[in-house]
């Protein structure tokens, strides 16, 4: 339910963003402003309270905010709390950065493998990955070790899993195929 609704506010906030050329510096100010919430959980306290006044909690968003905020940044999260919505804040940054990565056409993802990887592995994953989507590809690597070998990669809801494991699953399954069609010709 707060993944829509964060959803919908993001997208009108996209939309004003995007027509005053402001995408990338809306972006960072949520980062700061998510990294505050994230490093001081009693300000999500104070945003959350229900006797608290309106006033006050815009007022303590626009100091986390700062004063170079971006004014319709500000005056998004006085419209968040003013229509007591506060509990999108923890989850605007990465609904706004995904927004704002569809537009720039770039797809995020992570690689999971056992060993870290070399950054020249990384950048080729990442060419292929672009031949493929025909999109802007960014990856964090991610260390496994319960991983055997190989690598997994994860973007959005996708995985292509190039692991150890899953190769072996992929043969064993093969195998069975195999043997049930030998018994199905004898």
């Amino acid at each position: 339910m707060i993944a829509k609704v964060t959803g919908r506010y993001v997208k009108g906030l996209i939309r004003v963003v995007l027509e005053q050329e402001r995408v990338d510096e809306v972006e960072q100010a949520l980062q700061r402003l998510d990294k505050i919430l994230k490093d001081n959980r009693d300000i999500l306290k104070v945003l959350y309270h229900p006797v608290i006044a309106r006033e006050k909690k815009k007022k303590l968003l626009r100091d986390c905010l700062g004063g170079d905020a971006p004014e319709v940044l500000v005056r998004f999260v006085e419209l968040i709390i003013d229509r007591k919505r506060e509990e999108i804040l923890e989850s605007l940054y990465d609904a706004y950065t995904h927004a704002a990565d569809e537009i720039r056409g770039i797809v995020r993802g992570t690689v999971r493998s056992a060993v870290e990887l070399t950054a020249g592995q990384v950048d080729g994953l990442k060419q292929e990955l672009e031949k493929t989507l025909e999109k802007k590809v960014s990856l964090a690597g991610d260390v496994d070790k319960d991983l055997l070998g190989g690598v997994q990669i994860f973007i959005g809801p996708h995985i292509i899993d190039g692991s150890v494991a899953a190769r072996i699953d992929r043969l064993h399954k093969h195998l069975l195929d195999e043997v049930t069609q030998i018994k199905l010709a004898v």
